[in-house]
């Protein structure tokens, strides 16, 4: 699989999954879609083998603090490291062995105003060890990578 992007892709919301650093990298594009919010939730479906990225609230369980300070000095995604996260997610939805990083597209449901992403529809991502840090700077949603 390529770790490139079609132009039918660059306006959808974009995540990737980092299995081996038990990471999950939301592109600043996700954050403008959810409004901009100060704290995001994951809500996971294992039946349906899908989760959402959705606006949390500082006293709701799980919600994850964006640090907006941060994301605006470095530039383009905000990543949370979650080891019982990820590995409810490696668990249920990959093979045990497996220490890829995934991109998945999502949907964004405007109405709701959440975003759900299909992990049948996961890519692994191949690169260089060298083009890992200049990637984050290349996502075609214009505004998007790093952070907490």
């Amino acid at each position: 699989m390529s770790s490139y992007l079609s132009p039918t892709q660059w306006n959808k919301p974009i995540m990737t999954i980092d299995l081996k650093k038990r990471r999950l990298r939301l592109y600043k594009h996700i954050l403008r879609l959810l409004g901009d919010p100060d704290y995001v939730q994951f809500l996971v479906n294992p039946e349906k083998k899908c989760f959402l990225v959705r606006r949390g609230e500082e006293t709701e369980p799980g919600s994850q603090k964006i640090y907006w300070t941060i994301l605006n000095d470095s530039g383009q995604c905000c990543e949370f490291y979650s080891k019982p996260f990820v590995e409810t997610l490696h668990s249920v939805f990959f093979d045990k062995n497996d220490e890829q990083t995934y991109r998945i597209i999502g949907d964004y449901h405007a109405r709701r105003r959440f975003i759900a992403f299909d992990l049948k529809d996961s890519e692994p991502i191949t690169y260089e060890p060298e083009a890992l840090e200049s990637s984050c700077n290349q996502n075609p949603n214009a505004d998007t990578e790093y952070t907490n």
